[in-house]
């Protein structure tokens, strides 16, 4: 955004006094005769209108919470950062008002984790291609699957076909891509660059403060990313028994081994024949803790912790805001609570 800078009346006028004496002085020498003096006129040096720039107010338009952090971190007091699943409310299963409709069309940026919120990916194909940013784009993604009947359990590899686990899986299951890359911190931070680099297209006069920024949080995610390698290396027990497959981004970066009750889609009920499974494997593997999550009723993974004669903890995937809290520190309660489920201390 370019301004314009107004001329001082008082120099207008200046301008206008020294015009008006050069031609009195002409006059006077031409009335005066061949003989008188000529005065050369004063050279006045003109005054430069001086332009600047300033960041290019930005509106980011986010589907669901760790996107909405990561924004406001990169976008910092530069950009205008809302988000359409707010507080409470399941990102998976959001519809839009025509109020957010209207505010996904009006944004300058779009940041969507593809499949994962299947209204706001149908507005997304409406835009202008240059408007939406995939926030999956250079990451390494995991792949999982969307049980039929909620049989096998789930392990993960990623799309270099490097296989996690030796676990076949069963050719009737669908695989899709598990799109819960925010709980690995080093995604975090190659999302956050992602950003800044669009951000900077779209507004160069702050591109130094959008690097900037980004740098800060891949430090915060290095940092932590350190501190949760440390604190997981050397878990008794490996295998993490889940209410749904939200983490397997996280397991896969700290060395664990991610079960599932259910598989991707959190609301999927599980059979009797895949609960005979997961109790099956908890007992064979020594698995002291359930974790059940926020969003979604607890009901299943209590019950079977209590058949099991174990713990039921509550691990969050962090999809919608925590109360009291911010992604990072989210992120270290879910660190505590894998330190004593998982016997790592």
């Amino acid at each position: 955004m370019f301004r314009a800078f107004n001329l001082d009346s008082r120099m207008l006028k200046s301008r206008s006094f020294l015009a008006t004496a050069g031609v009195m002085a002409l006059g006077l020498a031409s009335c005066g005769g061949q003989d008188a003096a000529v005065e050369e006129p004063v050279a006045v040096e003109s005054t430069e209108v001086v332009v600047t720039s300033s960041c290019s107010p930005l509106s980011v338009v986010t589907g669901f919470y760790p996107l909405q952090f990561i924004a406001e971190r990169v976008g910092s007091d530069q950009t205008s950062v809302s988000v359409l699943a707010g507080p409470g409310v399941e990102a998976h299963d959001l519809e839009l008002t025509p109020s957010q409709a209207a505010e996904v069309t009006d944004a300058d940026v779009v940041v969507f984790l593809p499949t994962f919120m299947p209204s706001l990916d149908e507005a997304v194909v409406e835009l202008n291609s240059s408007v939406g940013l995939d926030a999956m784009a250079g990451l390494t993604l995991l792949e999982g699957e969307a049980h039929d009947d909620d049989h096998g359990h789930s392990h993960d590899h990623d799309h270099d076909g490097d296989e996690g686990h030796s676990d076949k899986k069963s050719t009737d299951d669908e695989m899709i891509v598990d799109p819960h890359v925010w709980l690995d911190p080093t995604n975090v931070s190659v999302i956050g660059k992602t950003l800044a680099n669009k951000l900077s297209e779209l507004d160069p006069a702050c591109s130094a403060i959008y690097a900037d920024n980004s740098q800060a949080l891949t430090d915060e995610m290095t940092a932590l990313d350190s501190e949760m390698k440390t604190a997981l290396a050397n878990c008794k027990i490996k295998t993490m028994v889940v209410s749904h497959e939200a983490f397997g981004y996280l397991a896969n970066r700290y060395g664990l081994e991610q079960v599932g009750i259910s598989g991707l889609t959190p609301e999927a009920e599980p059979s009797p024949k895949r609960l005979a499974e997961v109790a099956k494997i908890s007992k064979s593997d020594g698995v002291t803790t359930v974790y059940y999550e926020t969003l979604v009723s607890p009901v299943v993974a209590e019950t079977l912790a209590k058949e099991l004669n174990i713990k039921a903890e509550k691990l969050d995937p962090i999809e919608s805001k925590p109360e009291g809290a911010d992604l990072i520190a989210q992120m270290r309660a879910n660190l505590a609570t894998l330190v004593g489920g998982q016997d790592c201390g």
